[in-house]
């Protein structure tokens, strides 16, 4: 899922009013108030030949009835996918804010440009959130002092971006750390599926079989399909 929750909570104590604000950041996971919105989906997958320029699209709306000021900014692979290492924030250029009308829709442009010597897969995140906080309603302590006590929920949206490159190489994924565990009666096969070329692997189907070293008997199969592998990745 190129999606993931946080709940980030911090305190600051106002110089005026000395109140403690709690602040909640709550990255996108299609629940509560949203002040903007990403229509175009949460995973972009661009191929760009080396040393060309290209300009791709992302929509950006506005979900209130003020004007709304989108902020955006780019973070590393390991921001959404952990095992992730080859970064795209290099290739890209982005706006780092926009002004958006009463519920307006606009197009907002990522300008690609993988250098002479690129190839290969390379990942990124943007990240779009509201330039203003929401409004939130102040509720005094019970601690019986001036503080007074705030929850702020903030809707961040995180878009996985994959820049493919053309080149020679080609995916290719291999297996590794084999281990049998026993858990009373069931037995479990496991074993590590790596990717280590430069290109994002397609989607790829397991099928272990599991053999008597000394009879050759089959003892046990099993299927297993997962996604795609970031270059790298396990």
């Amino acid at each position: 899922d190129s999606t993931r929750m946080t709940n980030l909570m911090r305190a600051r104590r106002s110089a005026i009013a000395a109140a403690a604000v709690f602040t909640a950041s709550l990255l996108y996971a299609g629940i509560g108030f949203a002040q903007i919105s990403v229509t175009s989906g949460l995973l972009e997958v661009y191929t760009v030949p080396h040393g060309t320029i290209a300009t791709k699209l992302i929509r950006i709306g506005n979900l209130t009835d003020q004007t709304q000021t989108a902020i955006l900014s780019l973070r590393e692979p390991d921001y959404i996918s952990p095992t992730a290492t080859r970064s795209a924030t290099p290739l890209l250029d982005i706006p780092t804010s926009i002004t958006l009308a009463p519920r307006e829709t606009r197009q907002v442009p990522i300008t690609i440009q993988p250098p002479a010597n690129a190839t290969g897969t390379y990942v990124g995140t943007l990240l779009v959130e509201p330039g203003t906080p929401p409004p939130t309603n102040a509720q005094p302590s019970r601690n019986g002092d001036d503080t007074t006590l705030e929850v702020r929920q903030v809707i961040q949206y995180a878009v996985e971006l994959i820049v493919d490159v053309p080149g020679p190489e080609r995916p290719s994924v291999t297996f590794r750390n084999p281990s049998v565990e026993r858990d009373g009666d069931t037995t479990a096969f496991r074993f590590q599926a790596f990717n280590p070329t430069n290109r994002w692997s397609p989607q790829v189907a397991y099928r272990a079989e599991v053999f008597d070293t000394t009879t050759g008997e089959l003892l046990a199969t099993g299927t297993q399909t997962r996604g795609r592998l970031h270059p790298g990745a396990h």
